[in-house]
């Protein structure tokens, strides 16, 4: 078992009626996972721009380390919440990243290691701090 964790904002430009109540539709980023036993897996999303220049969604940004997530999650607007809706603060999310580092296991391990998901070995990687991330989808 274990939790996945998103980014979200609303985009003020388009309305809709399943957004959480606040008129606007929202936009779900997905971090990654934390899991028992497991350092946490980062998801090495692609996002939205928030650059109020460019109108707020016009550029794409890939997101491949720790340190480019926290820049992403420090933005205006932005919040974290675990899969059941909870709001995650950013200083509890950095405590639970930093609390699962010594776990034994670890994806990007486990996968390029000799097991059934070698397949996507290509696309599972280590940031340079030694979190790991995968571009493939994961739930």
């Amino acid at each position: 078992m274990g939790t996945n964790f998103y980014a979200i904002r609303f985009n003020k430009e388009n309305k809709c009626r399943h957004c959480l109540g606040t008129g606007f539709e929202t936009i779900h980023t997905h971090i990654g996972k934390a899991s028992g036993g497991w350092t946490f897996g980062f998801h090495a999303a692609t996002t939205y721009d928030l650059d109020p220049e460019n109108g707020g969604t016009s550029l794409m940004k890939p997101i491949e380390s720790y340190p480019e997530w926290i820049s992403y999650l420090e933005q205006p607007g932005i919040k974290i919440i675990n899969e059941y809706g909870d709001e995650v603060t950013l200083d509890e999310f950095k405590a639970l990243v930093e609390s699962k580092k010594n776990e034994k296991m670890n994806h990007t391990a486990y996968v390029k290691g000799d097991h059934r998901y070698t397949l996507h070995a290509e696309d599972t990687f280590y940031d340079a701090d030694g979190n790991s991330f995968t571009r493939n989808e994961f739930s």
